[in-house]
């Protein structure tokens, strides 16, 4: 789903480019005034990871992230009914605001979900995402623009982010996680063995050449209790106790 609105967030700005001559004629403007189409909306990708990043530390990732796909579902509804060439070009920079979410919370949902050996290929998926919406983008939308028009460009982006906004909004849990401290063995848990407990711990994982772990610490740990599902739908997860936004 991450991977997906990245591709669609990139492909419904960047892939109209191959529309720009048309646009140019349609609505009375320069090669070089069309040009704004791409540019603003790039501008606003890069500078918003700075509003998106702390109020997804904070609030959680799963709000922002059913918030933006809807928005960029709206802003392209907005772009292909749009009358004006500076509609068409708020309709872009305002879907380059939602966008811009997952240019970095991409990676952290990354680093949420799987272990360290597991990142780099993850993120090589990832980063195929963001540069395909780019390359493949305008590749497939001057085709459309050629057959149907560049409006129909638009609403294939919107079909496509609208399936996507449901599958987020119901199948997509928050991934951020806040340890309670409750949770973790304190040092004296581990001090409290006995030397009976440890010499025999000892003996038996030179004898099985494994790691046991002690009654008396297993005992201690505390089960977490699994979420329901429409726990982990929630859209608050709380706001972490140590910290401010």
């Amino acid at each position: 789903s991450v991977c997906t609105f990245t591709f669609l967030a990139n492909y419904g700005i960047g892939g109209l480019s191959p529309a720009f001559y048309g646009l140019s004629i349609e609505f009375h403007k320069t090669q070089s005034e069309t040009s704004a189409l791409l540019l603003w909306p790039i501008l606003v990708l890069g500078l918003f990871n700075f509003f998106w990043v702390p109020v997804a530390n904070y609030f959680g990732k799963r709000p922002v992230f059913v918030f933006a796909s809807l928005l960029l579902c709206v802003c392209y509804i907005w772009g292909a009914c749009a009358q004006s060439f500076e509609s068409l070009l708020w309709s872009n920079i305002v879907a380059a605001f939602a966008g811009s979410s997952t240019e970095a919370l991409g990676a952290a949902i990354v680093s949420d979900l799987y272990f360290l050996h597991e990142r780099g290929a993850k993120m090589g998926i990832y980063m195929n995402a963001i540069s395909g919406g780019n390359t493949v983008g305008p590749l497939i939308c001057g085709f459309v623009v050629q057959s149907i028009g560049w409006r129909w460009h638009k609403w294939i982006s919107v079909i496509f982010t609208a399936v996507n906004f449901f599958v987020v909004a119901f199948f997509c849990p928050e991934t951020r996680y806040d340890r309670d401290s409750a949770q973790n063995l304190t040092t004296s848990s581990v001090m409290s063995l006995s030397s009976d407990e440890e010499q025999g711990v000892v003996e038996k994982t030179a004898s099985q050449g494994a790691k046991e772990v002690p009654s008396s610490l297993a005992s201690q740990a505390i089960t977490v209790p699994k979420k329901t599902w429409r726990q982990e739908i929630s859209l608050w997860s709380g706001t972490p106790t140590d910290t401010s936004l």
